[in-house]
């Protein structure tokens, strides 16, 4: 049995709760993600791994708070059609939506993975540390399209 959820209706502090859940858990396993990935550096690399992927940290999550800010505002367009019940133009921003996402993606991935070392050096990272904090960058360049489609 399919349940219907209407956000628009009922106590708020119960639609707000049913709103923030998928957020709050999103968050989390964004959390975890880079806290799986120190843990299992720090322990079987070294601590110039484990410093290596901290160095990286700022822009992942720079790049996740961009997709996930973006979903948020694409969120207030898709509210918008559900309440006005325009789901032919809901159906459109969500295709829209996908195209940015995908081809914002690339790009991202395409320019992080060529300027990783360039945008590590004006962070000033440490010299010692920045040859495999640009190879871990580059490698989290690889899966950021996917990053960003679970954000988005």
């Amino acid at each position: 049995m399919k349940r219907k959820i209407d956000l628009t209706e009922g106590e708020i502090w119960k639609v707000l709760l049913a709103f923030a859940i998928p957020l709050f858990i999103g968050q989390f396993l964004q959390v975890l993600y880079h806290s799986v990935d120190s843990i299992v550096v720090g322990k079987f690399v070294s601590s110039d791994a484990l410093a290596s992927v901290n160095a990286s940290t700022s822009i992942s999550n720079f790049l996740v708070g961009f997709f996930t800010g973006l979903s948020t505002g694409i969120g207030v367009i898709f509210a918008r059609y559900v309440g006005a019940r325009e789901y032919n133009k809901l159906h459109e921003a969500i295709q829209t939506t996908v195209t940015f996402t995908i081809v914002s993606g690339v790009i991202v991935a395409v320019f992080g993975f060529i300027f990783s070392k360039n945008m590590l050096s004006l962070m000033n990272v440490d010299p010692d540390i920045l040859e495999a904090s640009s190879s871990y960058l580059r490698l989290y360049m690889f899966g950021i399209l996917f990053t960003a489609m679970y954000n988005v």
